[in-house]
């Protein structure tokens, strides 16, 4: 019999991971926070911009926001990432597109990444995921190389997707993302569809920075709903990111 497996996992170390971090704790869900080395304490104030929704008829709108990025000190990072439920992955340390590049700034991002994290943390990082969900296979050799056995594409999801997993030379396929409207009744289906032999997966992502977008998905009830609804299923283990491979290519 399979088994329905439950992850989350956030980009880039802003301060809204506090708030998010304190849902998860609420909630009893476990999941993984993809940092840079190089940006610790970096601050970004009052970023305009256009995002894309994904409504709940799988349409797309476009709305201007206003939202703050400030990546977290490390002296707080490191209070706040050091919590049983949390595993940590690189970024890239600089955060830069590396399809881009090549040869040692390449591995410096990646690989370099990685080490740094790991020294600062006093973990293992197993994880790397690509900033604008961009790679090449460069990029994958140098992970493979650096030991690092997952990524993750950053796509949005769609209302009839499957709970398959879905991993391709290591990036794994996500579910859906925190801006998807139709997260929590996708959500619903996961839990109502009986488990057969195949085990499934629900794979959230997103930027926690989103929660203040204001818009009907980026708020902090919309993520509360989310994290509420999945911990009333008894069927569900929630995983970390690295838990979830661990579980299903061992």
């Amino acid at each position: 019999m399979g088994r329905k497996y439950f992850t989350v996992s956030f980009d880039d170390g802003t301060e809204q991971d506090i708030r998010v971090i304190a849902l998860m704790e609420k909630y009893g869900i476990r999941g993984t926070f993809n940092l840079s080395s190089g940006l610790f304490g970096q601050r970004n104030e009052g970023i305009f911009r256009v995002v894309r929704e994904t409504l709940e008829d799988g349409s797309k709108r476009q709305i201007k926001v206003k939202y703050d990025h400030n990546i977290l000190p490390l002296g707080r990072a490191k209070e706040l990432y050091s919590r049983d439920f949390i595993e940590i992955a690189g970024h890239g340390a600089h955060h830069m597109h590396q399809a881009r590049l090549t040869g040692n700034k390449l591995k410096d991002e990646i690989a370099g990444d990685a080490e740094r994290l790991a020294d600062i943390f006093g973990i293992e990082i197993r994880g790397h995921i690509f900033p604008f969900g961009k790679y090449n296979d460069e990029c994958l050799n140098v992970m493979e190389d650096a030991g690092l056995i997952y990524g993750r594409l950053a796509t949005s999801g769609a209302p009839d997707a499957d709970f398959a997993f879905k991993a391709e030379h290591g990036i794994i396929h996500p579910t859906c993302r925190m801006t998807d409207a139709f997260a929590i009744s996708l959500l619903e289906r996961f839990i109502n569809t009986p488990c057969s032999d195949e085990d499934m997966v629900f794979y959230f992502w997103g930027h926690s920075y989103e929660l203040d977008y204001g818009t009907s998905c980026g708020r902090d009830a919309y993520l509360e709903e989310l994290f509420k609804t999945a911990a009333t299923s008894e069927e569900i283990k929630f995983v970390t990111n690295r838990e979830l491979i661990d579980a299903l290519t061992s």
